[in-house]
């Protein structure tokens, strides 16, 4: 089957992810062709799938053949059980398409690790929730700091109202253990953030010098702040978690550095800094998600209000970060003066827990 392709070698072409790519790469100049279509690959992308499918079918029936007579190798047998997983996938998206009303999906590409990535995901995934999730009881529970309306959530997981009850209980963490404290460098949207950076390092620094025996965590929300602050604050205290191969390694030298400040711009969930891990952290900007995502552009437009409760989960799930226990004490600085903006038009999403911590009076806390 390859040998008409590579008798043909000499002539084929590589097409570019993007027109960017060609400068970084002068010795394949003679085979580069132009930029991948994109558009037509998301208008044909169901085609692609039918024809991978039709083609993963067939080398698991060869495979399923040879099971039955007992000739499969170890290898053979691992590449049928990941054939069955794919196919299965497969079946259920093609035939999700050929609803009346399909899923609606949105196509992209992203540059992961220098790596180009097509992501083909769903704008909502109550389909996926119901078979993966709510499909294996007559009743399910669900736990969560961030469940900020029950709308918006059943909205996103395929429930209806009427069939979820919706119980929210207040923190038993003491307010005066996890004190949100406004000490504002400048406005950090779009406009603003190039004239208040400056500001924003000096601020932090300030911070840290008051804080100097004490370990915590700076949330950037981007990596041009994150970039910024490697650049202009030089301090050794700074452990950026860029630098490291995954968190669990920054994390590591985190837990041994003395007085470490950890530097992270999406570091919001699944990272647990208990006891003296973190004691101090500052939020340099509201973590607004990017309109530049297609997911994120398509979101909003299907609900306005939607955006505002994806930034206060992210705000909510930032501040857990430090405190993870009623006893223990961390304050928390968010030097982003667009926050009050910000609070006055999503505070209907802002749990009592979280309003009732924020200190109005400015400076420096001392806990």
């Amino acid at each position: 089957e390859l040998a008409p392709r590579l008798k043909a070698i000499a002539r084929q072409k590589l097409a570019l992810p993007n027109a960017g790519m060609r400068a970084q790469l002068p010795n394949l100049l003679p085979i580069l062709s132009g930029v991948i279509d994109w558009d037509e690959i998301e208008r044909q992308y169901d085609e692609l799938v039918k024809r991978v499918h039709r083609e993963l079918d067939l080398e698991y029936d060869v495979l399923e053949k040879m099971q039955v007579t007992g000739t499969l190798t170890k290898a053979q047998v691992i590449r049928l059980d990941e054939l069955l997983r794919l196919v299965r996938r497969m079946d259920r998206y093609l035939l999700n398409r050929e609803r009346d009303q399909p899923t609606e999906y949105i196509f992209d590409w992203k540059d992961f690790g220098g790596y180009q990535s097509i992501q083909f995901k769903p704008v909502l995934i109550g389909d996926y929730a119901k078979r993966s999730l709510f499909g294996y009881g007559g009743h399910v529970l669900m736990m969560s700091a961030t469940i900020l309306s029950k709308r918006i959530f059943c909205e996103n997981v395929g429930l209806r109202e009427r069939d979820v009850c919706f119980i929210q209980l207040p923190s038993y963490f003491p307010p005066e253990h996890r004190k949100i404290m406004k000490k504002y460098a400048g406005n950090m949207k779009y406009s603003d953030i190039n004239q208040t950076l400056p500001k924003l390092v000096k601020v932090i620094e300030y911070i840290l010098s008051k804080h100097p025996d004490r370990k915590g965590i700076i949330q950037t929300h981007s990596e041009k702040v994150a970039n910024y602050i490697k650049d202009h604050l030089h301090d050794p205290r700074l452990t950026f978690n860029k630098d490291y191969r995954t968190p669990y390694d920054m994390l590591e030298a985190h837990a041994l550095k003395p007085r470490s400040i950890i530097v992270a711009s999406g570091l919001r969930e699944g990272l647990d800094l208990r006891g003296d891990l973190s004691k101090i952290q500052i939020f340099c900007k509201i973590p607004y998600p990017s309109l530049g995502d297609k997911w994120v552009k398509r979101r909003s437009e299907l609900d306005k209000e939607w955006y505002g409760y994806m930034t206060t989960l992210m705000f909510v799930q930032g501040l857990g970060r430090s405190v993870r226990s009623a006893t223990e004490k961390a304050i928390t600085y968010i030097l982003d003066a667009g926050f009050d903006d910000y609070y006055r038009r999503n505070r209907r999403f802002i749990p009592g827990y979280i309003k009732e911590a924020i200190v109005t009076s400015g400076g420096i806390g001392g806990q």
